[in-house]
């Protein structure tokens, strides 16, 4: 009768099983010094070695000549125990058999003295599975078995265990097996059975295995049955485990990159004719994007990937196009409709095909408000900057798109207000970005464009530890205050309600111990603007700057975002110049 591989190559010693090895020279020493347990824990994902090192570890302790602390395979208990007529060594499912009737009939058997071997040990897999009752009911005999009985128990969630087993036995952790440990094993057992196996195709299914041995060879085998004696190559590995292959993956991350919808279709087109399940290809590309993101944001990606040295070229060239704000903003679209799909509303074609027209769709960031897809704009222009593709003229508008010039109504003065910089950093992003108009920074020049007027409310309506306004008559320049998040943050924790208008304010600092909180809606001007709130709020700021004096609050008029309209432009004349000869740009 046919034996199945992953059972026919199950290691019979310590020394066979593989990527163990912080778990096997413990349990050799225990063997060889005589310093036994009276009960262990193994825990670890599937096909780690959890049930193979517990039958190791029964006949070891029963075997009457070992070697360094592994069973000798020949004598009358390991052989017995290896056929299963040793009656001593226990094995029990407790997916079945969870009940408190099984453990007690488990626990009647204890009292009794091997008849065979040395130790009576019960080996109990997915000890999870037990109910509470059968717990407590085998709580007292694994505290205190008698001195001829061990207990190992598996689990593979061990988070559902009770703390009271925990604590009676000694736990062990196996380890997810790394996939050039699964290679090398499977391309051992292909060549003892005769077995053509790539290296290529040995590190794909040791990938996919996600670090359980069991499952990679079960896959080796599957694949050897379907390419009939041929050699097995990754492709023969992709049809058997019916998933979309690496070139896909990067065929279908490039047409995304230049928008070529007509190719996107058609690849999921291809991959639903040949019955691909497309929420796995799904899986696959999000492991591709989080591949391309470790590339663009780590400096050392090899360490974490496993992939060949081909795909790993590959994988860099394609991140190197993708800026990593898009990167993100791609994952964002992907988990939601990876989302959609195990929820069944939508045929999961049609989740992935609306995501990824979505993915290569330039003005779908553009459109959209959430915070991935301006990420994604920022980090695009800021690709485009670097690799000089925006005019001198645009970048001039950028940096003075940060400050725009605010008067306000009873003071008579003019208030430049920098949207970018940060009160945190005299040497912040917005002061050294660009310059221009004679050298000044864009933390100084004035926005063009239209300005913001404030209300009836003014600097007068501040309250100041000295009971005089916050501002004079002079300029004043406004930055943004880093620290306004927080502050709203904590003041929620006395007024929930006022926190959320406080959420349509914004705050800046005026550099003379003045915290400039303005909003658009005269409601929340309304119900802001009192003693109790200012003073609430002066408290909490000086947390975070011990110079604030004051707070202000102000009400502007609604209008288009100037940091908002740069960014727009900036994408506008981005697109344009990078259609110019190359002696055009900068």
């Amino acid at each position: 009768m046919h034996k199945a591989l992953y059972r026919k190559w199950r290691p019979a010693a310590f020394d066979d099983v593989c990527g163990q090895e912080h778990i096997t020279d413990v349990l050799r020493y225990q063997i060889e010094s005589g310093k036994l347990s009276h009960a262990y824990l193994f825990c670890g994902s599937r096909g780690t070695g959890k049930t193979t090192c517990a039958k190791i570890l029964a006949k070891a302790v029963n075997c009457e000549d070992p070697q360094n602390g592994n069973p000798c395979g020949h004598c009358h208990a390991c052989l017995g125990i290896e056929s299963g007529s040793v009656t001593d060594v226990i094995e029990m499912d407790a997916a079945s058999n969870n009940g408190v009737d099984d453990v007690r009939a488990l626990r009647d058997g204890v009292v009794y003295a091997p008849s065979d071997v040395k130790y009576r040990v019960y080996i109990i897999d997915e000890v999870h599975m037990l109910s509470i009752s059968a717990f407590n009911a085998l709580l007292k005999t694994l505290e205190e078995p008698p001195p001829h009985v061990i207990f190992i128990l598996a689990t593979t969630e061990l988070q559902k265990l009770p703390a009271t087993i925990i604590s009676r036995c000694q736990r062990y952790d196996f380890h997810r097996i790394t996939v050039p440990v699964i290679a090398s094993r499977l391309l051992k057992i292909a060549g003892a059975e005769g077995i053509d196996l790539s290296d290529g195709a040995a590190a794909l299914i040791g990938r996919l295995a996600l670090g359980g041995m069991r499952d990679a060879i079960s896959m080796l085998e599957l694949c050897a049955g379907e390419s009939a004696g041929r050699r097995i190559e990754e492709s023969d590995v992709e049809r058997a485990a019916g998933i979309a292959g690496r070139g896909v993956l990067l065929d279908t991350a490039r047409a995304v990159l230049g928008g070529d919808n007509e190719r996107l279709f058609g690849i999921v087109r291809e991959l639903y004719e040949s019955s691909r399940d497309i929420s796995v290809y799904w899986q696959d590309m999000i492991g591709l994007y989080r591949d391309m993101m470790i590339v663009r944001s780590t400096a050392h990606a090899k360490e974490y990937l496993d992939m060949t040295e081909a795909e790993y070229e590959d994988t860099v060239a394609l991140a190197k196009r993708f800026p990593p704000g898009v990167i993100t903003y791609h994952l964002s679209i992907m988990d939601k409709a990876y989302s959609d799909m195990q929820r069944g509303g939508m045929p999961k074609r049609l989740c992935a095909e609306l995501a990824l027209i979505r993915m290569a769709d330039p003005a779908g960031a553009a459109a959209s408000s959430t915070v991935a897809a301006l990420e994604a704009r920022v980090s695009t222009l800021e690709d485009k900057l670097s690799g000089g593709f925006v005019s001198a003229a645009a970048a001039s508008s950028a940096g003075m798109a940060g400050a725009s010039v605010m008067p306000h109504s009873g003071t008579g003065s003019a208030d430049t207000v920098d949207e970018n910089a940060d009160d945190s950093s005299s040497n912040g992003r917005a002061e050294s970005a660009v310059v221009g108009h004679g050298g000044a920074s864009s933390a100084e020049m004035p926005y063009d464009g239209a300005a913001i007027k404030n209300g009836s409310k003014s600097a007068d309506s501040s309250v100041s530890e000295n009971g005089s306004s916050a501002h004079g008559g002079a300029e004043r320049v406004l930055k943004r205050a880093g620290y306004f998040a927080d502050l709203l943050s904590d003041y929620s924790k006395y007024d929930k309600s006022k926190t959320e208008l406080l959420r349509l304010t914004r705050g800046f600092s005026d550099g003379h111990g003045g915290l400039v909180i303005r909003t658009a809606e005269r409601f929340a001007m309304i119900m802001l603007d009192k003693d109790e709130v200012r003073s609430r709020l002066l408290s909490l700021a000086r947390k975070y700057d011990t110079s604030v004096g004051s707070i202000v609050f102000e009400l502007a008029e609604a209008e288009e975002d100037p940091a908002a309209s740069a960014l727009d432009e900036l994408a506008a004349q981005a697109e344009s110049d990078s259609e110019q000869p190359d002696s055009d740009r900068i």
